[in-house]
């Protein structure tokens, strides 16, 4: 039960689950779609899995775990996620020097012209750069691995890591580097 709507106009909301059968949920994965008013967001009673703004809003992905429960007692968890800090201008957490652009053509189709991602790595450092599909799902993973410093660009072929072209829609490309994480959308057409 949701403690008020899940449409995208609150900075706080809560939703408290409740799980009338015998057997936890490893995994569950909730989505909060929060307003966007240029913060970072925090999760209590799961982790914050990911967020990811667009138009106005933001969709906050939490992953829990579910306890069990029974028909007469049932298992039960709150989640809470609440805006907690203000981002304004550079957000002071990202590393001098690290740069991400966007990815282009955006949109694309598979075929002559592939998507490049351009990025750039102030120093030495394992880097990580992933397709995900909307729920966060890895599709492919292009980077992995140590870098040198310096400019880096990779070309992705719409295929999923085991080789299958990845299905039409809206994808985000995520690049991870030296505890740093920093996304783009990218639309893949067929």
């Amino acid at each position: 039960m949701w403690n008020g709507p899940n449409d995208g106009t609150r900075s706080t909301l809560s939703v408290t689950l409740t799980n009338r059968y015998g057997e936890a949920w490893d995994h569950a994965r909730l989505v909060f779609y929060m307003v966007d008013h240029d913060s970072s967001y925090a999760a209590s009673g799961g982790t914050l899995a990911q967020s990811v703004r667009q138009g106005g809003k933001v969709n906050v992905y939490v992953d829990c775990i579910v306890p069990a429960g029974t028909t007469t007692t049932p298992g039960s968890l709150t989640v809470t996620v609440t805006a907690n800090a203000a981002v304004a201008g550079v957000d002071p957490g990202t590393l001098p020097g690290l740069r991400f652009d966007p990815p282009a053509p955006n949109p694309f189709r598979g075929g002559a012209q592939l998507p490049r991602f351009r990025f750039a790595l102030p120093n030495a450092a394992e880097a990580r750069l992933d397709i995900l599909d909307p729920a966060g799902r890895r599709v492919a993973t292009l980077i992995e691995g140590r870098l040198p410093a310096g400019a880096h660009e990779v070309l992705w072929n719409g295929s999923g890591t085991d080789g299958t072209p990845a299905a039409a829609g809206l994808y985000f490309v995520r690049l991870q580097c030296a505890g740093h994480s920093l996304h783009h959308k990218l639309l893949l057409l067929r």
